[in-house]
């Protein structure tokens, strides 16, 4: 497994002011997302891991290639570091046609190779493969730069929102492309985004950033119980992402998903997909109750046994981790937001054995 050994500081001038990028990190996870409020420094930390920036001082290296050393005065230029990219602004050339940009740079770089049809099919790019961007939508021209960041045969992989201009369908496809990528072609990532749950389905680590520093590192269900990665994460509130199987049931409106790995189910407004599709269920956890024991005369259908993993405060109430009780499966955990009246009244702690009670329309079909 490639190790990332992330150390960066930059520092440039944003118009009147001076923005710096003060970056200190280190994982050995295949993916990592960098996450963070609008003007906080991620794009500039990703075009800085891609040479296009040169830090002032610092030290930055993917496995055993050393990027940049400032002690040694070391900077490896953009195009030789084999690292494919997606820019939000896409970047492409506007003098060649679709498959002309995304060919470009695919003799450049050791590594992954990846097949040219299965991309340009799974993008739905392949209609346009004479167009030039100019003739493309946004959105096309989005999905363009991905196909020529994974055709590129990355050592590494850097997104950079490479979501935000696809509609629902089209997102859904590309995130499932790259997910394939990541886990079946073992490609190292790093994911610019603000959406948590593009976070969660696609990486393993977080770095959340702020100010142009950051403020916390790890997996998303422990970094959430810092105070200090709120503003950086807290955008769009806590969420929980779990898989799961489509397991139709004989109840009108509704459809039943059964959760990878608790021996248990959720009820979920009705959806198209076959029994036996796997997919990922989401929903925020301010729509997540507790209880002390399970209610029968409630109009709530999701009621799940678990057990106080962790408790940490914050600005607006208490942050509630729960492992759901599966037998002797490891515990997979759900996160809930109640008030700190409810955490004394119900007698919160860990180890207290509690039921998570979840509406059935709270709860999104990724």
């Amino acid at each position: 497994m490639t190790q990332f050994r992330l150390r960066v500081k930059l520092r440039m001038g944003v118009g009147d002011r001076a923005f710096a990028l003060d970056v200190d990190a280190q994982s050995d996870a295949r993916a990592i997302a960098i996450v963070g409020p609008s003007g906080s420094g991620k794009s500039t930390f990703l075009a800085t891991i891609a040479g296009l920036r040169r830090p002032d001082e610092g030290f930055l290296a993917i496995g055993d290639r050393v990027f940049f050393d400032s002690t040694r005065s070391l900077h490896v230029a953009a195009d030789a570091r084999g690292i494919g990219v997606a820019f939000q602004d896409q970047r492409l050339f506007p003098h060649l046609s679709v498959l002309g940009n995304v060919r470009y740079g695919t003799q450049r770089a050791d590594g992954i190779a990846l097949s040219e049809e299965e991309i340009l099919d799974a993008l739905e790019l392949t209609p346009h493969r004479s167009k030039r961007p100019t003739d493309l939508s946004g959105g096309e021209r989005q999905r363009v730069a991905l196909a020529r960041a994974l055709l590129s045969r990355p050592r590494l992989l850097l997104l950079d929102e490479p979501f935000s201009s696809l509609d629902r369908r089209l997102r859904e496809r590309a995130i499932q492309l790259v997910r394939s990528v990541i886990d079946s072609k073992g490609l190292p990532t790093i994911l610019v985004t603000h959406r948590m749950d593009e976070a969660l389905r696609l990486t393993d680590e977080v770095i959340a950033l702020a100010g142009g520093r950051s403020l916390g590192q790890g997996h998303y269900r422990d970094l959430v119980h810092e105070p200090a990665a709120d503003a950086a994460l807290g955008a769009g509130g806590v969420i929980n992402v779990l898989p799961g199987h489509i397991t139709h049931g004989e109840e009108p409106g509704l459809s039943i998903v059964s959760l990878v790995g608790t021996g248990m189910s959720m009820a979920l407004p009705a959806c198209e997909l076959p029994s036996g599709s796997s997919v990922t269920v989401a929903f925020a956890a301010r729509e997540v109750a507790v209880a002390r024991e399970r209610i029968d005369r409630i109009s709530i259908r999701n009621q799940l046994p678990g057990r106080v993993e962790r408790l940490s405060e914050h600005e607006h109430g208490v942050l509630v981790q729960i492992a759901l009780v599966s037998g002797d499966r490891p515990p997979v955990t759900l996160l809930a937001e109640t008030s700190r009246r409810a955490v004394k009244e119900l007698g919160l702690a860990p180890g207290v054995t509690v039921m998570a009670l979840v509406k059935s329309q709270a709860i999104g079909l990724l």
